[in-house]
């Protein structure tokens, strides 16, 4: 999601004025970035700070000083996007949204800059010079003049939404993955074999994990009236060898029950 620099940005005084982050009951990681594009266009620039603990209400506060210190400490006239966005407090999911954002942005050949940032920190000289963390390719090796189309980098799934309660997996890597039919076929086998479920299953791509579960929780927005549950499933590639999954239309044994996650639309 793209953020206009011109609308988030806030006044100098702001940089001093925000407060350090303070654990709170509403404390989660946020993640900023902002990008720059070169004379011509010809290379985008991502800027990424590290995990900023942080009050979810400091979040418009944090995106203006944000797209402020990056513009000023990198000396740049414009910045075309500028957001920071909540990770949640999963150290274990901070780290997979995190890798599978950088897998991303190596594929595109962008060039990566990890910034060191508090909240309230004044650009320094010092820090004009970046040195990019992700090189983009080498010349001598360029893309293919042609491409089949974007492979889906990350994936969920989810139940048929007609239904009172809807099953939702969780967001998981699909970058080298060559069909959706695979995991579609084991959600819906997962369903059939947890929660003795039948029905249709759908599955959903996206650029990233982060943006991923951006969907889930828009999705899960929308669903008014209805009963959602967090599965925590994603999709496991069979090893080298294995025999393929078992239809997942086909009949199985009634589960004994589970406990779940729901969560209740508003």
């Amino acid at each position: 999601m793209k953020t206009s620099f011109a609308a988030a940005i806030l006044p100098i005084l702001a940089l001093a004025a925000l407060p350090a982050p303070v654990a709170s009951a509403q404390t989660t990681a946020f993640q900023c970035m902002a990008t720059s594009a070169a004379a011509g266009g010809s290379q985008l620039t991502i800027y990424v700070s590290e995990l900023i603990p942080m009050d979810t209400n400091e979040r418009a506060a944090l995106n203006g000083a944000w797209g402020v210190f990056v513009k000023a400490n990198y000396h740049l006239d414009t910045v075309s996007s500028s957001v920071c966005q909540p990770l949640g407090t999963d150290s274990a999911m901070q780290q997979r949204v995190v890798a599978a954002e950088m897998n991303a942005w190596q594929k595109k050949g962008l060039n990566v800059v990890q910034v060191k940032w508090i909240p309230g920190q004044a650009p320094k000289p010092a820090d004009s010079a970046p040195a990019a963390t992700a090189a983009p390719p080498a010349p001598s090796a360029p893309e293919p003049a042609a491409n089949q189309g974007p492979q889906p980098r990350a994936s969920y799934c989810y139940s048929d939404e007609k239904k009172p309660t809807v099953y939702f997996s969780d967001a998981f890597d699909t970058a080298d993955l060559p069909s959706s039919a695979a995991w579609s076929a084991a959600f819906a086998k997962f369903l059939t074999q947890k929660y003795a479920y039948k029905g249709t299953v759908t599955c959903k791509d996206k650029d990233t994990i982060f943006n991923v579960q951006g969907m889930i929780r828009d999705q899960k927005d929308a669903l008014q009236g209805k009963q959602t549950v967090d599965t925590d499933w994603t999709y496991e590639p069979p090893a080298p060898g294995d025999s393929a999954p078992a239809n997942a239309t086909a009949p199985a044994a009634t589960p004994a029950p589970a406990p779940v996650k729901t969560h209740a639309s508003h």
